[in-house]
């Protein structure tokens, strides 16, 4: 009988090792195999003295790091969050920002995100500036800074038609058609908009001067 069962329990054995051994132990975590995927859906916005960056959580990350200069590619401050979200806080105004990111996990580290650039300022007054900045990007063909400095341009001033129309303008020349209408919609509205108030100005009738007694 003895006999009969060793070949078979030799079989089982051999058959379900590879299976035992790909077992766990209960709430023991498996070591991920390799690096996260680069960080996406990466946002930043101008607050008080700062620049807010966040991002989607990645699966498998266990922290990231995010890079920021200001040239392009070139990054020469960085730091390591075990969040979503960071501030930066040494900004210049009227300086352009770049920034990426990359996960991490055991295994190492991810590629770069999407590098992302950002105009910092909080003075209104300088809309038209950017405006103007935005334009000359163009001209040269540095769609990413003029991108900056016309989204610039819009935060400092949303009622700047100007601005949405030269945006309009740039994600028409990267075949951004939707982002490009939805501009010009905005442009044309806040033309009309404009042309209205000005029409009621102008036939709002003067305010009699008061006798002097």
């Amino acid at each position: 009988m003895i006999d009969r069962i060793a070949p078979l329990l030799v079989s089982f054995l051999l058959f379900a090792s590879p299976f035992i051994s790909s077992c766990n132990p209960v709430g023991e975590t498996a070591t991920p195999r390799k690096p996260p995927v680069a960080p996406e859906s990466v946002q930043v916005r101008v607050v008080e003295k700062a620049l807010e960056v966040y991002w989607k959580d990645m699966p498998g990350s266990t922290h990231y790091t995010i890079f920021w200069g200001t040239e392009s590619g070139q990054y020469r401050s960085m730091a390591n969050v075990s969040g979503t979200s960071a501030m930066i806080s040494e900004v210049k105004e009227g300086d352009l920002y770049y920034i990426a990111l990359t996960a991490w996990n055991a295994r190492g580290e991810s590629n770069f995100s999407p590098e992302q650039v950002i105009a910092y300022d909080t003075n209104p007054e300088h809309a038209m500036i950017y405006l103007a900045k935005g334009n000359d990007a163009m001209k040269r063909g540095l769609a990413n800074q003029a991108h900056a400095y016309y989204c610039a341009a819009i935060r400092l001033n949303p009622e700047n038609a100007d601005a949405y129309r030269s945006r309009a303008g740039l994600y028409e020349a990267i075949n951004w058609n939707d982002l490009a209408r939805k501009d010009y919609l905005t442009a044309e509205r806040l033309e009309k908009n404009r042309v209205v108030s000005t029409r009621v100005s102008a036939n709002r009738p003067l305010k009699s001067p008061r006798s002097l007694p």
